[in-house]
């Protein structure tokens, strides 16, 4: 689950009930934590990727540091598709989910970071720019290869 935060300088949360054109935070968030990382064996994962708003959009996208990862899309908001399909991000409106599968066999990166690419400056949605790389959300470690029973 990912949001984002806007934080005061008291360091406690702030959302402003009369910005009538939507809030963005100034921190990234997944599950709750600002800055997280992830382990992960060399095998493949299956990750739900859910946007509960209240207005940011996101394209998320995996980077090496050097190169965007491709990873597999296997549901929209709507169901399962009918296939599995190759992409290099997949873009999030507010209470949007899809469902990847990614490899992390098939890199030889030891780390990789989910980040958001799409640009938005206020609550009304993305301005269109795709940025490069983007921001980084979680950082994923890579460990050793592991038994894969999907």
């Amino acid at each position: 689950m990912f949001n984002d935060f806007l934080f005061g300088s008291d360091c406690q949360l702030v959302f402003d009930l009369f910005n009538l054109d939507g809030i963005l935070g100034d921190r990234f968030a997944a599950n709750g934590a600002i800055q997280p990382y992830f382990d992960v064996d060399r095998r493949r994962y299956r990750f739900r990727l859910y946007n509960p708003g209240p207005s940011r959009w996101y394209e998320f996208a995996l980077f090496d540091g050097s190169n965007f990862v491709p990873f597999w899309q296997i549901s929209t908001d709507g169901n399962l598709l009918p296939e599995a399909v190759q992409v290099n991000s997949v873009r999030l409106a507010t209470a949007e989910r899809v469902d990847i599968i990614v490899d992390f066999g098939k890199t030889k990166a030891s780390r990789l970071y989910l980040v958001n690419r799409l640009e938005q400056v206020n609550g009304r949605g993305p301005t269109g720019k795709v940025l490069n790389p983007g921001f980084p959300i979680i950082q994923l470690n890579i460990g050793s290869a592991a038994p894969d029973y999907s």
